[in-house]
């Protein structure tokens, strides 16, 4: 991809981090906090990917399946809240006024768009989790 289209896609998907901070931060607020390596983890996986979110989306559901009771729900509702960022990715591909939405290239680029909304979306939520469990004393 081009520099100045990945540009782009960074240019609009910046335009919607302050939803996704505050998507995050009701997400959080509603499940509680998750260990610190847990958030770190999490984060590692999602900026090391360099493609799609498939194997970020394998790692949140390898969490739950290993994951106590308590934050089994967790995990299940981070894939729902990432997979849901996909819409948000086609909104902003239609903005980017992609050519030819079936080619291999647009795919590509909507994988890439969608990755980039959903570093987004972690990187608030760790940095949330962080200040909730600081607040709280761990809880």
């Amino acid at each position: 991809m081009a520099e100045s289209a990945a540009r782009d896609i960074y240019r609009h998907t910046g335009r919607r981090s302050y939803e996704l901070l505050e998507a995050s931060e009701r997400f959080l607020e509603s499940h509680g906090p998750i260990s610190t390596n847990q958030a770190h983890g999490l984060e590692n996986v999602i900026n090391c990917e360099p493609k799609n979110i498939n194997s970020v989306l394998g790692y949140v559901m390898h969490q739950g399946s290993k994951s106590t009771s308590r934050d089994t729900g967790f995990w299940k509702d981070l894939k729902s809240e990432l997979d849901g960022l996909r819409k948000q990715a086609k909104e902003i591909q239609e903005e980017l006024g992609v050519e030819a939405p079936a080619s291999k290239a647009a795919k590509e680029q909507l994988a890439l768009i969608h990755l980039a909304l959903a570093r987004d979306y972690v990187q608030h939520l760790a940095a949330h989790n962080e200040y909730r469990r600081a607040i709280t004393g761990g809880r």
